[in-house]
C-alpha cells in the first residue's frame, strides 16, 4: 500500500499536470487546434487523434511533433488526404468513423495506405465485405492484427469470414463480426476449420 506521503506527492503531481495542461495544451498540440477533431496524450505526447480528411493538417509536420499511433478518420468528404501513406506509415490502430463508403470504398481506403504497424483495426458500420477483406488478405495486414471490428457490416457474410479464416491470422486475438450477415454454417465452418489460435474474444 501506498504511504500518505507518497498520495500526496501523487496527488500534487497530478494537479500540477493538469495545471500545464489547461494553461499550455494549446501551444502544446500545434498543429492540431482547430484542426483536428479531439486527441488524447500520452507520456510521449499526443499519440491518439481524430481528424477530417478536409483538416488541412500535414502529416509530417504533425508526426515531426507527435508520436501518432492511434488515427480516427471522421470523414472522407474530398477523398483521403494527399499524404494518406504518411499518415498510415506508424500507426498501430485505426478508426474509421465516417458514415459507411461501401465495400470498394473500404478497400480503396486500405490499399491508399501502408500500414507496417497496425494492430488494432476497427472498421464499424463502414460497409465491409469481401473485397475489404481480400486487400487484409492480399496486403498481409490481416497476419498482423491483434484485434478487428467489422461490426454492423451487413455486406461482411459467410465468404469474407471463411477469407479471415484461412489466412492464417496468427496474431488475432479480439474479432467482433456482431450485426454482420454471418449464418450458423459460416460459423460451423469457420470454427471447424479453426480459428486463430490466440482467439481470446470473440463477439458474434
Amino acid at each position: 500500500a501506498l504511504t500518505a506521503r507518497a498520495e500526496s506527492e501523487i496527488r500534487q503531481a497530478r494537479s500540477t499536470i493538469d495545471g500545464l495542461l489547461d494553461s499550455r495544451e494549446r501551444e502544446w498540440a500545434e498543429p492540431l487546434p482547430g484542426r483536428a477533431s479531439w486527441w488524447s496524450w500520452s507520456a510521449a505526447g499526443v499519440d491518439a487523434i481524430e481528424m477530417n480528411s478536409g483538416a488541412g493538417l500535414d502529416a509530417r509536420a504533425v508526426l515531426e511533433r507527435h508520436p501518432i499511433h492511434d488515427l480516427s478518420l471522421a470523414d472522407l468528404k474530398g477523398g483521403l488526404p494527399a499524404d494518406w501513406k504518411t499518415w498510415t506509415a506508424e500507426l498501430a490502430s485505426f478508426r474509421f468513423r465516417a458514415p459507411a463508403v461501401g465495400d470498394m470504398g473500404l478497400a480503396r481506403v486500405l490499399a491508399s495506405g501502408d500500414w507496417p504497424c497496425l494492430e488494432s483495426l476497427e472498421l464499424r458500420a463502414a460497409g465491409a465485405g469481401q473485397a475489404a477483406t481480400s486487400e487484409l488478405t492480399g496486403r498481409g495486414i490481416l497476419q498482423r492484427l491483434a484485434s478487428l471490428d467489422v461490426s454492423r457490416s451487413p455486406g461482411w457474410g459467410d465468404r469474407s469470414l471463411a477469407l479471415l479464416g484461412c489466412q492464417g491470422a496468427a496474431r488475432l486475438r479480439r474479432l467482433d463480426i456482431s450485426q454482420t450477415n454471418i449464418t450458423a454454417n459460416g460459423i460451423l465452418n469457420f470454427l471447424s476449420n479453426g480459428p486463430p489460435m490466440g482467439l481470446e474474444h470473440l463477439a458474434m
